[in-house]
């Protein structure tokens, strides 16, 4: 009954007469097929087919899940950054003393997670002008100084800063690292700029405020007192983990009325220098006009005495 069967299904694949279904039930025929008819269906390389787009199925499916879990299960820390790791619970919990360095670092969600912080200075600025731009951070608002004599100067200045790789000394001062900067100041960037805008504000008022109106006009005193403010800062702001590098004073100026007095005084004090180097101009000038009559006389008189000895001789 095989052998019967065989030959029939042979007689149909020689007439064409076999669907590719009825083959794929029947695996002894296809040696059969093989070597048969021409115009038989290509089983092997339906199968080749089937087997690569399966691979390839595969190997995205797996591409899919592996970024799935690369982006749960881990977090990437750009370049001028540093990663800190917290620990939700567990004997090592809280934040890590220890930095990433720029990566991808490995978490478990709702144990662990990793914080950003940068590593490239910061620009906290301070403006007179309304429709000032914005450098990094800050706002249009200026930085208001009372001064000794009980007016005020609107300053427009720069504040640069840096946050410590880990905590050291620098300079003789201990001073904390990005753990304590997540500790003390907060989570978010908002929050570390408030940090420095108030002690730059403290700062500033104290040292500033010790200068005069007119001392403001005197570039030395108010450098030193700039070079104290920024001792100042470091000191409330190191054990936080921020360093203040700079403190740039782009601008400064005075309420409109002491603007006035100040322009009438210093046009006093122009005229005053104006009459004055008139005078000793006009002085100058005299001390010529008599130096050259002295001159002249003295020609005449020589001129005089040579006559006279020439009328001796002869």
């Amino acid at each position: 009954m095989v052998k019967i069967g065989i030959k029939v299904r042979r007689e149909r694949l020689n007439r064409g007469l076999c669907s590719c279904k009825q083959l794929s039930i029947c695996p002894i025929l296809y040696p059969i097929v093989k070597t048969n008819h021409p115009n038989r269906p290509n089983l092997a390389s339906a199968q080749h087919g089937f087997v690569g787009k399966g691979i390839l199925v595969f190997l995205l499916m797996a591409a899919v899940a592996l970024t799935v879990v690369a982006f749960v299960f881990g977090v990437i820390v750009p370049p001028g950054s540093i990663g800190v790791r917290l620990v939700s619970f567990g004997p090592s919990q809280g934040f890590a003393d220890r930095g990433l360095k720029p990566g991808y670092h490995w978490r478990i969600p709702w144990y662990s997670d990793i914080y950003v912080v940068p590593q490239t200075l910061t620009v906290l600025n301070f403006n007179s002008a309304p429709d000032a731009a914005d450098g990094d951070k800050g706002g249009s608002t200026p930085l208001e100084i009372p001064t000794a004599d009980r007016a005020t100067v609107r300053v427009d200045l720069s504040v640069i800063s840096r946050i410590f790789s880990e905590p050291g000394t620098d300079d003789g001062r201990v001073h904390g690292g990005p753990a304590d900067l997540l500790k003390i100041a907060g989570l978010s960037a908002a929050s570390w700029q408030n940090r420095i805008r108030r002690a730059a504000e403290d700062a500033l008022r104290k040292t500033l405020g010790t200068l005069s109106t007119a001392e403001f006009y005197n570039p030395t005193e108010r450098e030193q007192q700039i070079t104290e403010a920024g001792k100042l800062m470091n000191a409330a702001l190191n054990p936080m983990g921020i360093e203040i590098d700079g403190v740039l004073l782009r601008r400064y100026t005075y309420e409109d009325v002491i603007e006035k007095a100040i322009f009438g005084k210093n046009l006093q004090e122009l005229e005053r220098e104006l009459a004055q180097k008139e005078g000793e101009f006009a002085k100058a000038e005299a001390e010529v006009k008599q130096a050259a009559a002295q001159g002249d006389a003295k020609i005449t008189t020589l001129q005089v005495d040579g006559d006279n000895r020439v009328l001796v001789l002869r």
